[in-house]
């Protein structure tokens, strides 16, 4: 009886640490693509090249990143301090 009970406790132990090891590499994967896009973001200059969504949002063409609304965007290259 005993080996009986020791065979389903290790299957038990091998099917969760499959479960385990697969989260862990899917985990890994989404952690080093974040990581690029995060990094492409903090190098990017955000110069100029912008375009505007129907949310009136501002989003750089280079990196992708949303600058947020469109006008105070543009108030602050402009140097208005209102």
């Amino acid at each position: 009886m005993a080996d009986y009970l020791k065979f389903w406790f290790a299957k038990f132990i091998v099917e969760h640490g499959i479960e385990l090891l697969f989260i862990t590499i899917c985990l890994g994967i989404i952690a080093v693509l974040s990581a690029q896009k995060w990094l492409r973001q903090a190098r990017c200059k955000h110069g100029g090249r912008l375009y505007e969504t129907q949310a009136c949002e501002a989003i750089c063409q280079q990196c992708g990143k949303n600058l947020g609304f469109i006008g105070a965007l543009k108030r602050t290259e402009s140097g208005d301090d209102k």
